[in-house]
């Protein structure tokens, strides 16, 4: 047997087993009833037909690799779901003459359809590649749209760019250039345990009662210009700073904003799914906090009717030191400020300043209040 049959007559193989398969979703399957549920709802059809086209999807898979890998002539494959549901095939001239070996007396030979190709995989992911290494660094992307059979160099909105110009031998005949995209923007995670530029982050939070309308909080003490990982955050104009309050707000574009904190300089988080307020904070209970420079610490709350670093009377932070009954260790310094306090998964309020090894924080309620917020408890 040759090196070339092998995989194919074992790919062949496993769509084969696939055609031997029920195409159907177990009772006690709640992932995939809710998977079926959702696609039926978005394809216009019946679960029963929504659970059998997404049992299929294994052997189309398998086909596309099999296919990829065995025919010189293989353009793409991609799926239609509306009208129908199809298999489209792309064979460059329209060869079709390989075809049924793969899909005979299988569960795809009825739903498959081949469509001719100008251009064979092979050559339209070289011509990705190579337009991609020429144009790094411009800020356009080069794409591959296997429904058209074609590469496409993206230029964004607004952006004039004279793509010819920066090619060594121009635009290959594969490809075309698409104007007015969209620019591509990395999806980033803000939650609260960031190292911010002087300060931490404390929790997410949504505004007034749209939850997608979200921020992140730190102290309202600290500088308004604060960025994370280089990306410059925006500040909501919201700062306060006295009385019990410290605490600001700020977003950034395009960021996902989770229920989550850091815990742990390696990157590790927890999901807040609950917060108490001051009431139920009371001197003796053992809390938690991460921030930027002492990372994570815990003690014991020892006022909570702490003036604070104002020394104002009449407020109402919590102190807590590492060990009531001996030296401890440091549970803040400069950088912290900002930073969530936490037990398990509920949120206790943010860092606002120290007392020598000490640290004070101000609790959840005088960190939503002024923000009009609520500190994020679910995804």
């Amino acid at each position: 047997m040759s090196r070339r049959m092998a995989p194919l007559l074992f790919a062949l193989g496993l769509v084969a087993a696939f055609a031997a398969q029920p195409f159907a979703v177990k009772a006690d399957d709640m992932s995939a009833t809710r998977d079926a549920a959702a696609y039926a709802q978005s394809a216009a059809v019946s679960e029963s037909e929504a659970a059998y086209r997404l049992a299929l999807q294994p052997a189309v898979g398998l086909l596309a690799a099999s296919l990829r890998q065995q025919e010189p002539t293989f353009g793409g494959l991609y799926v239609t779901h509306q009208p129908n549901y199809r298999i489209v095939v792309l064979m460059t001239f329209g060869d079709t003459s390989s075809l049924a070996r793969y899909v005979a007396g299988g569960p795809l030979e009825s739903l498959v359809q081949v469509e001719p190709a100008a251009y064979n995989l092979d050559r339209l992911e070289t011509d990705q590649v190579r337009l991609s290494l020429e144009l790094a660094g411009t800020g356009l992307a080069v794409d591959l749209n296997v429904k058209r059979n074609r590469v496409e160099i993206q230029v964004p909105v607004g952006v004039n760019a004279v793509v010819a110009d920066m090619l060594s031998d121009g635009v290959p005949p594969t490809a075309v250039i698409v104007q007015g995209v969209e620019p591509r923007e990395p999806v980033v995670n803000l939650y609260g345990g960031h190292s911010l530029t002087t300060c931490t982050s404390g929790f997410a939070i949504y505004y007034g009662s749209n939850q997608s309308n979200r921020g992140i909080t730190t102290a309202g003490h600290c500088p308004n210009s604060q960025s994370w990982n280089g990306q410059a955050l925006s500040y909501q104009n919201d700062e306060h700073w006295s009385g019990n309050y410290d605490a600001q707000s700020h977003k950034l574009s395009g960021a996902a904003y989770k229920n989550w904190i850091q815990d742990d300089p390696s990157g590790h988080t927890r999901s807040i799914t609950a917060k108490e307020y001051r009431l139920t904070q009371y001197v003796g209970r053992y809390v938690c906090h991460y921030g930027m420079t002492t990372g994570y610490g815990c003690g014991y709350i020892v006022s909570d009717h702490e003036p604070g670093c104002s020394a104002v009377p009449g407020n109402r932070y919590i102190k807590v030191d590492s060990d009531p009954n001996g030296p401890g260790f440091d549970l803040a310094e400069g950088g912290d400020s900002g930073g969530p306090w936490f037990i398990g998964y509920t949120a206790l309020g943010t860092m606002s300043c120290q007392q020598g090894y000490d640290a004070i924080y101000s609790t959840t309620g005088y960190v939503e209040s002024p923000l009009g917020a609520s500190i994020l408890t679910s995804p």
